[in-house]
């Protein structure tokens, strides 16, 4: 039974986390800055504009590759969660065709 419920967390979690990383652009890499464009008028000249500055971003989006290969930001990558994901699921997947051998 505890494989079971295993098994259907994991593949909830794959699923969750799929829809988040869509959600939030399905972005390949994460990225620590966000692009700002200003609309910057020449009082001189009557003139228009844009700037692009990059600032940082507090709340980086969800992407499939972490942005650095520490044990800390590989946790907020895509890849950790599917990761985890298949190999709970098939670890699952195993005890239980094991648990029905034996019985």
């Amino acid at each position: 039974m505890i494989w079971k419920s295993i098994l259907i967390v994991s593949l909830i979690s794959m699923a969750a986390g799929t829809i988040v990383w869509l959600a939030e652009g399905a972005e390949m890499l994460t990225k620590d800055r966000k692009r700002v464009e200003k609309v910057v008028k020449d009082e001189l000249f009557g003139t228009t504009s844009t700037v692009v500055t990059f600032e940082e971003d507090p709340n980086p989006p969800f992407a499939l590759i972490p942005l650095e290969p520490t044990p800390l930001a590989i946790v907020d990558s895509l890849a950790f969660v599917l990761g985890a994901g298949i190999t709970l699921a098939g670890i699952s997947i195993v005890m239980i065709r094991r648990s029905k051998r034996s019985q």
